[in-house]
């Protein structure tokens, strides 16, 4: 073989190699990885948690986008049932839950399935930012039929084993009508540890160290990561700060939950959905 073909031969070989690796990263985000469902046990030791409650299995679930993707009926059922067999005391929805436009309004009474969702001490709910306000007093009734308490700048005492914390609920930021302020002035005690729940994590910056702990979802972890190049998604004024997991700042702890669906683009890449377990010490 002379040179020139040899070259020919290397070069279309690599283009053929490169449309193969392209066709591969496009097969696995669109029809894989986003139903591989990933079990994230993630303990953290934050301040004035009751030791009584170290054991305490907490679950987050948040952005479902039911109606987008691969995100249907079906697959919520396998979510809900994935999520008891792990026997959680307390599960937490963190909003997202109908990936809302005209159209997807059909797929709102599927809420009604959290009803199967099985919690030794309830489930809570907030609202995001697919909750807009045109649909929410369906979404109201429809949580409501689940039995899951929503947590509209509200918070609720929970007493185990004759300690308590506190789990407090922010309306979204940007589709809501959010307050901190109303939402914390209903913890009545100042030595019970809150848990702080807000769809999306820019509220932190507004958290004082009262909370031990905010949780929040929103991001998708970006969604689509392209190593040391891009993430498809930073909906967050702050940038990268708040994308995903154990956020530490000033001694304040917030957790970011990378989700379970998709949005803009049916496709994850490289941050697989995930349902996380939470155990606090």
């Amino acid at each position: 073989m002379d040179r020139i073909n040899l070259r020919k031969t290397v070069k279309y070989s690599g283009i053929l190699l490169l449309l193969i690796s392209f066709s591969l990263v496009i097969v696995w985000s669109f029809f894989i990885e986003p139903k591989l469902i990933m079990v994230r046990n993630v303990s953290i030791d934050i301040p004035h948690w009751n030791k009584e409650h170290k054991n305490l299995k907490i679950v987050l679930l948040t952005d479902f986008h039911i109606g987008f993707g691969h995100m249907s009926r079906k697959n919520l059922a396998k979510i809900i049932e994935r999520t008891n067999s792990y026997n959680p005391d307390i599960v937490l929805l963190l909003g997202d839950y109908v990936n809302l436009s005209a159209q997807n309004q059909k797929y709102l009474p599927f809420l009604v399935d959290f009803k199967k969702l099985r919690s030794k001490y309830g489930v809570f709910a907030i609202m995001g930012n697919h909750e807009s306000w045109e649909v929410r007093n369906k979404i109201r009734y429809f949580i409501k039929q689940a039995g899951i308490k929503l947590l509209e700048n509200r918070a609720e005492k929970i007493t185990i084993d004759e300690k308590s914390f506190w789990i407090a609920g922010i309306d979204d930021l940007t589709t809501g009508y959010p307050d901190l302020e109303k939402t914390m002035s209903q913890i009545r005690d100042a030595q019970s540890p809150v848990l702080f729940l807000s769809h999306n994590p820019d509220i932190f910056e507004q958290v004082s160290s009262r909370v031990s702990l905010t949780l929040t979802g929103h991001t998708h972890g970006g969604q689509i990561y392209v190593p040391f190049l891009v993430r498809l998604m930073t909906p967050s004024r702050f940038g990268r700060r708040f994308l995903k997991g154990h956020v530490v700042q000033n001694n304040r702890h917030i957790f970011i939950s990378s989700g379970l669906g998709t949005t803009i683009i049916p496709a994850r890449f490289l941050v697989p959905p995930e349902i996380v377990i939470l155990e606090l010490e």
